[in-house]
């Protein structure tokens, strides 16, 4: 909720937090147009930061079969042993 104090001058209360804020309209106005102008420039990034950033963060195909190959092993050598054990 905002509350009009002065004609340049707000009140934004949170009723979940019970906190109130002081809001001034030509900075709001400006951090608007900064935000919007800051939007602008942000470039995404290339295929190859993709790339990169993919190659660094998710493991490959092949890393998570090898994983999964590598528990199947373990596990049924380990059945397997104990089998002969008895």
């Amino acid at each position: 909720m905002v509350i009009k104090v002065t004609k340049d001058t707000f009140i934004e209360f949170n009723e979940n937090t019970k906190q109130a804020t002081v809001l001034d309209r030509p900075t709001l106005v400006a951090d608007l147009a900064n935000a919007k102008s800051r939007l602008k420039e942000i470039k995404p990034p290339s295929d190859k930061e993709l790339l990169e950033w993919a190659r660094a963060n998710y493991p490959y195909e092949s890393d998570v079969e090898q994983t999964y190959v590598r528990e199947v092993i373990e596990r049924n050598q380990a059945i397997l042993d104990e089998i002969k054990a008895l």
